[in-house]
């Protein structure tokens, strides 16, 4: 048995399977293994999964979740962070800073979820709680940060749902 399919005439377009749970060395034990690729656990979980399964049409038919394998979008809500916008580029001490966060429904059931603003370094600095869209509804949430004498040094901003995460810039 392959860790993908037993038995498989046709290519794939874009199949992965994951080698370590399945225990198998091959992805077909007999037939076309053109088009599969054999990852680890890890490497199919989370937002890793979206650098590394490169075939799959992420946020249109396939979402990604923490410490999860890919979800079909229909099956689920998915807060997609699609944009975000600040009109600072540079941050400086003492700066007030506001970010435009562009959100979709990019699944097929309502959701209610959070948008929460991140340092980088676990600490939050911003959120907004409740926010309900429809399927394939959208919106512009906005969220700031009042900087002070003590924030020093290069930031990664980090924006998350539930779901999603966006590294800002």
């Amino acid at each position: 048995t392959g860790g993908f399919i037993g038995v498989n005439r046709d290519p794939v377009k874009a199949g992965y399977w994951d080698k370590e749970k399945s225990g198998q060395s091959i992805a077909v034990s007999t037939g076309n293994a053109e088009g599969i690729t054999a990852l680890n656990s890890d490497e199919i979980t989370g937002n890793l999964s979206y650098e590394n399964m490169s075939g799959f049409s992420f946020n249109s038919i396939w979402g990604y979740v923490p410490d999860k394998t890919p979800q079909l979008l229909w099956t689920t809500s998915y807060f997609v962070i699609r944009e975000v916008f600040s009109p600072t580029s540079t941050i400086t001490s003492g700066d007030f800073i506001y970010f435009e966060v562009s959100l979709k429904n990019s699944g097929k059931k309502k959701d209610t979820n959070d948008l929460i603003l991140w340092d980088g370094k676990d600490t939050e600095l911003d959120r907004i709680d409740n926010i309900t869209l429809s399927p394939n509804e959208d919106t512009t949430a906005v969220l700031s940060w009042q900087t002070t004498t003590d924030d020093k040094g290069n930031f990664e901003l980090e924006f998350r749902t539930q779901q999603f995460s966006r590294v800002f810039p």
